[in-house]
Parts: C-alpha cells; sequence; structure tokens
C-alpha cells in the first residue's frame, strides 16, 4: 500500500531540512510545499479556529481529494508531503488516508524565534489574523487574548511556539505508531543515529543521502536576539511553564 509521509512542526524550525533529509531517499517522491498542497494546508490551519466550521471541513474535504488523487498518479511507493501545518488536522488525515506516517520536529524556541523574526512570511500573519481572539496556530488563548497584541513581536512568536510544541506532544498519544518526533539539535548532532530510526519507521532501507549539516547554526540566535529579547523569550516560557504546573495541581 502507497503511504504518504507528512513532515509536521512550527515554520522556522527545521521542517525543510527534515522534508529534504526524508526524500533524498531513491524510493521517496519528494513534495516539499507544493503550492497545490501547501497553500491549502496553510489556509485550514489559520482559519481552523476563526472561520465558520462548515468552511474548514469543505477545505479538508478537497485537500483529501487532492491527496488521493497524489497516490493514484504516483508510480512511488512513498510519497514525502512537507506541508508542516497540516500537524492540527494529523488524526483526520489519519483516518481518512490510512498507512499515513507523521515526521514532527521541534527546534530550540530561541533558534525557533530568532529565526521567525527574520522571515517576512511568518509575520505577515500578525497582521493578516485577528489577535483578540483565540487562534492555535498562533498562540493566542483565552488567556492571553486581552493583551497579546500590545507583545513584543518575539513574545508572540514564543506563544506561537509553545502552542506548536504543545500540539507536537499531544500527537504522540493521538498517532500512536505513525508518529516519530526529532528535536532539531539532537537531530543535527546524532544523524546518523536518526537516519536509522528513520528507515525503520517508513519501512524502507537507510539510504538517505543527507545534506552536509552545519551545526554551528545552531547557535546563530545569539547573534541576532538581543538581550532584551531573550528576556521576554525566557519571561513568556516561564511564565506559560508556571500556568500549566498550575493547571495541574488543581485538576
Amino acid at each position: 500500500m502507497k503511504k504518504i509521509i507528512f513532515v509536521i512542526g512550527t515554520g522556522r524550525s527545521g521542517t525543510h531540512l527534515l522534508g529534504r533529509t526524508i526524500s533524498s531517499h531513491s524510493l521517496i517522491e519528494g513534495h516539499i510545499e507544493d503550492p497545490a498542497l501547501f497553500h491549502p494546508a496553510v489556509n485550514i490551519a489559520v482559519k481552523q479556529d476563526i472561520a465558520n466550521p462548515l468552511y474548514i471541513v469543505a477545505q479538508k474535504y478537497r485537500l483529501i481529494k487532492k491527496y488521493k488523487s497524489l497516490l493514484k498518479k504516483s508510480e512511488a511507493d512513498f510519497i514525502l508531503e512537507k506541508s508542516h501545518p497540516v500537524m492540527w488536522f494529523s488524526e483526520y488525515l489519519k483516518n481518512k488516508i490510512p498507512g499515513s506516517l507523521f515526521v514532527g520536529i521541534l527546534r530550540n524556541p530561541f533558534q525557533t524565534v530568532s529565526s521567525m523574526l527574520n522571515h517576512e512570511g511568518v509575520l505577515e500573519w500578525y497582521s493578516k489574523l485577528p489577535q483578540d481572539k483565540p487562534n492555535r496556530f498562533l498562540g493566542i488563548t483565552e488567556e492571553n487574548k486581552v493583551f497579546f497584541k500590545d507583545l513584543p513581536l518575539e513574545s508572540k512568536c514564543t506563544y506561537r511556539w509553545l502552542s506548536h510544541r504543545q500540539e507536537l506532544t499531544k500527537l504522540k498519544d493521538v498517532l500512536k505508531d505513525s508518529y516519530l518526533m526529532f528535536e532539531y539539535g539532537d537531530f543535527l548532532e546524532h544523524i546518523p543515529d536518526y537516519l536509522e530510526k528513520l528507515s525503520k519507521f517508513i519501512g524502507v532501507n537507510n539510504r538517505f543521502t543527507p545534506e552536509n549539516l552545519k551545526k554551528e547554526s545552531m547557535d546563530k540566535w545569539k547573534e541576532f536576539l538581543t538581550k532584551e529579547q531573550v528576556k521576554n523569550i525566557e519571561s513568556v516560557i516561564s511564565i506559560e511553564t508556571k500556568r500549566h504546573q498550575q493547571d495541574q495541581l488543581t485538576g
């Protein structure tokens, strides 16, 4: 049976790198942010909490039809699909496309936020989407919606990172054996081990041809982020960690 391998995560977290690595295998057909698939996935993710539910259902249905068409036309047994926002409806995809596999990647918050602040496409969402309504894609919650719009950009990006981290972690229980999650730093440090994990997870021999990865890129954020920005990022993580711990205690 043909399988689609979905790479999931937040933007600027290494999903491109992971997608290129997996699709470097001769048995895997790669589709990295194919506009016909990527744009509908983004549309669903950013509007899932603010649009009419029937509209979201219709958009998901249309995207599923595109995936099934891709499976039918492709001569490959394995198809890599790198539209990382599908993480927000991965359970739906698993149920509608039997055999689907999901590989998630999570990057250090300072690395991720630093990269977000240098990417116009990421920052545009803060002007395109309402910032006073809960939206998982942006990390806006009932608790922070009152003050979210007034936060500095690095704090907004940190809330987005936290929301995606929470979803990636939750998917372990939802997707079970269909899911493999990596940490970006570990992946770069121990790539031979992770390639072996990928080969066993997907069910192919370990014949990936990864790029020449530069480990020094993990520290670039230190050159870009100011002390104030680092402090703001740490503050958001600390506040949300304490809130989560309190929620667990109160049950």
